[in-house]
């Protein structure tokens, strides 16, 4: 991902290098279309604790099923397909 990095999530970064990943993800966010859906996503649905709940992988598309949500709101779940996208593993 552009933004949110192995580094990013394992806390390998300076709390200004932290920061900045944080600024440009919402400047990118903020830069797109408001009626869009990727910024409806976005601004609506949190990932940051997600569980995955499963994940298919098949015709060249993945879903990911996603348990979303907080204590205040409620949980649901929310399913992403990414099209035309392959699985890489990568060791280390």
């Amino acid at each position: 991902m552009e933004y949110f990095t192995r580094a990013w999530a394992l806390g390998d970064l300076s709390d200004e290098e932290f920061e900045r990943v944080e600024e440009r993800y919402r400047d990118h966010i903020g830069s797109l279309d408001e009626n869009g859906p990727v910024r409806q996503f976005a601004s609506t649905i949190s990932l940051n604790d997600a569980y995955l709940d499963g994940l298919d992988h098949r015709d060249g598309t993945v879903s990911l099923r996603l348990l979303t949500g907080d204590l205040r709101r409620g949980y649901w779940h929310t399913v992403i397909h990414y099209g035309g996208e392959s699985i890489v593993h990568r060791s280390g």
